[in-house]
C-alpha cells in the first residue's frame, strides 16, 4: 500500500504542489481512514480483540495486528497528501 502512495508523494515534493491531484478524493481518503481508525479504537470489540494479545502467541498476535497497521499507514498516506495540498491551496488563494 505505501509504495502505490510513493509516487504522488515524490510528485507533490518535487514540483512543490498537489496540483492535478484531487482535493475530493484526498479529502474523502482522509476521513475513510481516520473514520476506520477511530472505529477500531472506539469499539469495544475491536479494544478486545487488540487486549487478547497478551492470551495468544506472539506471531497470532502481529497477524491481527496487521489491519490495524494498515489503516494507520492508509491514514498517514493520505494526511501527508491532505496537509501539503491545503497548504499550497491556501498560499494560491492569497
Amino acid at each position: 500500500m505505501l509504495i502505490s502512495y510513493l509516487p504522488q508523494h515524490v510528485r507533490i515534493i518535487q514540483r512543490g504542489t498537489s496540483e492535478g491531484i484531487s482535493p475530493y478524493f484526498v479529502l474523502l481518503g482522509t476521513t475513510s481512514a481516520t473514520s476506520a481508525f477511530a472505529n477500531i479504537l472506539l469499539l469495544p470489540k475491536s479494544r478486545q480483540d487488540v487486549a487478547c494479545c497478551k492470551e495468544l502467541e506472539t506471531f497470532h498476535c502481529v497477524a491481527g495486528l496487521l489491519g490495524i497497521a494498515q489503516l494507520g499507514v492508509q491514514w498517514l498516506c493520505f494526511t501527508f497528501m491532505f496537509v501539503p495540498q491545503n497548504y499550497h491551496h491556501c498560499r494560491r488563494a492569497r
